[in-house]
């Protein structure tokens, strides 16, 4: 019962203001050189789009998908750089963490993303090949 309401918890999350412009600008004026975006959730859960797994927030079941800016990742990243500020994705999955450019072990998405590092601001990103 709980699992079930938490991966149901993607039905809700809309994040109304979400505004990575914004986050970026405050972050160049705080005098912040980069930052660390968690890509993917330990649970599985992606903030940019995939063609392995429907457990994502451009999934058609989530709410947020229907949003112009729903591939979180590409519109962060790009943001940022947009500010001269680094970014670098952090991909977790069950207590694994890794780095871009790190293969981690994943059971419900097996395939390394391709975009976070270089290619996150393309009009695709996704780690659809």
């Amino acid at each position: 019962m709980y699992k079930k309401a938490y991966e149901d918890i993607r039905k809700t999350f809309y994040p109304e203001k979400f505004n990575p412009q914004h986050w970026a600008q405050a972050a160049r004026e705080a005098g912040m050189k980069y930052m660390v975006f968690t890509t993917k959730h330990h649970d599985g859960f992606c903030m940019f789009d995939s063609r392995y797994t429907d457990y994502k927030i451009t999934d058609p079941g989530s709410r947020f998908s229907a949003h112009l800016k729903n591939n979180i990742v590409k519109e962060v990243f790009s943001a940022f750089r947009e500010q001269g500020l680094g970014e670098t994705g952090k991909y977790t999955h069950g207590g694994n963490t890794a780095m871009v450019g790190q293969k981690p072990m994943d059971t419900r998405h097996r395939y390394a993303i391709h975009c976070l590092h270089g290619q996150a601001a393309s009009a695709r990103c996704s780690d659809r090949r």
